[in-house]
């Protein structure tokens, strides 16, 4: 038992707070095992066990989970952790990448403390919390004491080890202390990424008046990926160029612009479009280079440039949502697809607001009219409500799911509000798309069935994700391959929540490692996409998407 270690970490720990009075000091002979065990393991964030396969240069979470039986109580925890650095490293390489998890806090005022990683031997040498105020913590009682967060450096696999030989994992509760006989190590496969083109990602607003400045943001664009050396590396992107194309419609000539760097501006100086191209580049790091890596991606984007009305004269009203964003904008080709709000999916609330005036001062205490349409023309829902000394009347109702029949009212909704100010009857009407806000649009596997992939072979998976609503929303997208007798045998998954590019698609390219084991005959692969892990409390953002493959007898 790691006795120094322990007592010169209180004491570090004690200085940072000046006095832990309830912070334990043990001797070797206070240490005991427990009759009834206490547990800790090793769970990883997006899979909610002990195992998860990623692609190299992938990013994961794992949360150290304790559980305490009855009869068993502690004030203070203390651990150490190993693994393959050939395989895994900490995200940022400091005690940076350690977070203490909600366990103690529900009893007291904590303070956790971690030891320098030793990165080459791929070591946490000591990791501790404590109560400084309250506790203690009182068995049965179980959760997350800490979360770690790594990176997948090198293909193949690597245990996460709860360090036992010295009895390196314990708690301590007053003068005595319990070793942590039971332990969970976790698991990671990390498997060779095929050579990836950097993806540019434009995040910039759809419409904006004259007079604004508008950013463009290429921060979220995603860095390529060499195959070779073995067993391949991140090729992160280095340059940021951005072309941008002006057409006016008040008869000034058209100009183009050039910028470079992650997050740009311009200034909207007229009525008309603006084509906006990103190119990105990421070369190379570590040659020599595969043949089949493209180290640059372009994106591009229109963003319509408008004149601000005038402030309104006379009766008034103005309508839009209050809880999803108006887009200032057009979508589609035609009137009156003038104003639109951002999208909304199945049962979201929608809060619709107007706004009365006349000669642009409120009109208070005036019935409001609304119906709201749906995209078959059919009127879903009639109010009526007062507007209040703001000139401000609005009101929320919830979208339908109607069971299997529901994806038929998809589409374009609208919603028109009414009002009568003097004898003069004014209307305006906001838009906006409901359906599934990210949806998997195409799933396709290489090589494509009924040609065969074989044992221990690479079966690659195309995933196109649509993004409806005009902002960028994250997501984490996973594949899943199943054999002939419907045993999964591989899955993967983005790293960690994926940022999806607003209003278009965004393609995705996994591998799986075909296992010896496998079944041969017609497989399939399920495609999903959720808010976030099942296990974290995330829900589908749509339905299941699959693809056949055929898994040959190898020759």
């Amino acid at each position: 038992m790691k006795m120094k270690t322990l007592l010169s970490l209180a004491i570090v720990m004690s200085m940072m707070l000046a006095a832990l009075p309830l912070l334990p000091y043990a001797s070797a002979r206070d240490m005991i095992h427990a009759s009834d065990p206490v547990a800790i393991g090793i769970i990883f964030v997006d899979t909610g066990t002990n195992t998860a396969t990623k692609m190299m240069g992938n990013n994961f979470v794992v949360n150290v989970t304790l559980s305490i039986p009855a009869g068993i109580n502690m004030d203070f925890w203390d651990m150490e952790i190993h693994w393959n650095p050939a395989q895994v490293a900490l995200q940022h390489g400091t005690t940076a990448d350690v977070v203490e998890g909600p366990f103690m806090k529900a009893w007291g005022t904590t303070i956790m403390a971690a030891q320098d990683p030793d990165n080459v031997a791929g070591i946490l040498p000591d990791i501790a919390c404590g109560f400084t105020a309250g506790g203690p913590v009182v068995g049965p009682y179980s959760g997350v004491i800490c979360q770690i967060k790594f990176t997948c450096v090198g293909e193949g696999v690597s245990d996460i080890v709860l360090y036992e030989p010295n009895n390196e994992c314990y708690l301590l509760y007053g003068v005595s202390g319990i070793f942590i006989d039971s332990s969970t190590d976790g698991t990671i496969t990390q498997t060779a990424l095929p050579a990836t083109p950097p993806t540019a990602v434009i995040v910039a607003p759809s419409s904006v008046p004259v007079g604004a400045t508008v950013t463009l943001d290429g921060s979220t664009s995603v860095n390529g990926f060499d195959t070779l050396p073995t067993p391949g590396n991140v090729c992160p992107i280095t340059t940021w160029d951005w072309h941008l194309d002006f057409v006016y419609t008040n008869g000034s000539l058209p100009k183009s612009l050039d910028l470079s760097g992650e997050i740009v501006t311009f200034d909207c100086d007229g009525p008309g479009t603006v084509t906006v191209t990103l190119t990105v580049t990421a070369p190379d790091p570590v040659p020599p280079t595969a043949v089949t890596y493209v180290d640059h991606d372009d994106a591009q984007k229109v963003i319509t440039q408008f004149t601000p009305a005038p402030p309104p004269s006379g009766p008034f009203i103005d309508v839009y949502v209050t809880n999803n964003g108006d887009i200032n904008g057009t979508y589609g080709s035609t009137p009156p697809y003038d104003v639109w709000a951002d999208a909304y999916g199945p049962q979201q609330l929608v809060c619709v607001e107007a706004k009365v005036s006349y000669n642009d001062e409120p009109v208070e205490y005036k019935p409001v009219a609304f119906e709201v349409i749906d995209a078959n023309g059919v009127s879903r829902d009639y109010r009526v409500v007062f507007t209040d000394e703001n000139g401000l009347a609005g009101y929320c109702f919830r979208l339908p799911w109607e069971g299997k029949d529901a994806e038929a009212q998809f589409g374009n909704w609208h919603i028109v509000a009414t009002v009568d100010i003097a004898e003069n009857i004014v209307t305006d009407t906001v838009w906006f798309r409901f359906g599934y806000i990210l949806s998997i649009t195409d799933l396709s596997v290489v090589p494509a069935y009924p040609n065969p992939v074989y044992k221990l072979g690479s079966l690659t998976i195309n995933v196109t994700v649509l993004n409806i609503a005009f902002t960028s929303k994250l997501g984490l997208l996973t594949v899943v391959a199943y054999d002939n007798c419907s045993v999964p045998i591989g899955k993967a998954t983005t790293p960690g929540l994926f940022v999806f590019a607003p209003d278009g698609t965004t393609p995705n390219v996994f591998t799986i490692i075909i296992p010896k084991w496998a079944f041969v005959g017609t497989g399939t692969v399920y495609g999903n996409i959720f808010t976030k892990a099942p296990s974290a409390g995330g829900v589908p953002y749509c339905p299941e998407e699959s693809a056949l493959f055929y898994l040959a007898k190898t020759p």
